[in-house]
């Protein structure tokens, strides 16, 4: 049994940060596993030009501790087609349709990211013993042949997959609640939670390519230079992250324990 595994620090090409007091209260939690991110723009107003874009950088960085099926055939298919030159990736790919797709291109111009949760729960997740808001997100879970088939092309060492988590903090009473949010935060747990499905797969040696060569590759980056080692260790995730001014978060699979620490 493998009892730990050093891979090159990996990157989140998917990411939710929001803003003012939960974007200092959440941005730790993925600066701890990765070493760059594509922050997604949908703030409340949406960064919509070049100089929003910045400023929302530089808040980001002022944060820092110092130191799929009808889409695909209407919509991308086409746009593959039209665009000859254009890179295009599916973020966070839910059904096996999916999945297909991107395993059938041929043009090297396509890939696709994968969050844990999609890989670790089928729909069964969020009406289990009740409703279970902090499983909602949005695309929503799929069927258990939906989670397999992703689970199998995340570990395959495929390069069109890439780790993405979709990571999306909202305020626990703000899911708890009669209309409640769509959104997954689970960047306390992510890295865990990828050593966990590689794990159950068998495809520990798949796990590097996937989480820190595949995405650079993809988007001509160099791959980091640092490298992470994480060992067959209890980790508990925390129930609940206290953001300033009272409210909580309850990340992704808060209050229970994953088999895998970084050290």
């Amino acid at each position: 049994m493998t009892r730990s595994i050093t891979l090159r620090r990996p990157d989140d090409w998917h990411l939710h940060l929001r803003d003012g007091e939960v974007l200092k209260a959440v941005l730790r939690h993925t600066t701890k596993q990765f070493a760059r991110a594509i922050v997604m723009p949908n703030l409340k107003p949406p960064i919509t030009r070049v100089a929003l874009a910045r400023d929302y950088r530089e808040r980001i960085l002022a944060a820092l501790d110092p130191g799929e099926a009808v889409f695909i055939e209407t919509i991308l298919r086409p746009l593959l087609k039209d665009f000859p030159a254009l890179k295009v990736v599916l973020e966070h790919i839910t059904t096996e349709s999916a999945a297909d797709f991107v395993l059938a291109d041929t043009s090297g111009r396509l890939g696709a990211t994968i969050t844990p949760q999609h890989l670790m729960f089928n729909r069964n997740a969020m009406f289990t013993g009740g409703l279970r808001p902090h499983f909602y997100c949005l695309p929503v879970l799929k069927r258990e042949r939906h989670r397999l088939a992703l689970r199998k092309a995340a570990t395959s060492g495929d390069p069109r997959f890439f780790l993405g988590t979709d990571s999306a903090p909202h305020f626990r009473a703000l899911k708890e609640a009669g209309c409640g949010c769509a959104g997954i935060f689970n960047a306390p747990a992510a890295m865990h939670s990828y050593c966990t499905v590689f794990d159950e797969e068998k495809a520990l040696g798949s796990l590097e390519a996937f989480s820190s060569l595949n995405g650079p590759r993809f988007y001509g980056l160099p791959p980091n230079e640092d490298w992470v080692t994480w060992t067959r260790t209890d980790y508990l995730v925390p129930e609940d992250i206290p953001v300033p001014g009272g409210a909580t978060i309850h990340p992704f699979l808060g209050g229970t324990k994953l088999a895998w620490s970084a050290s």
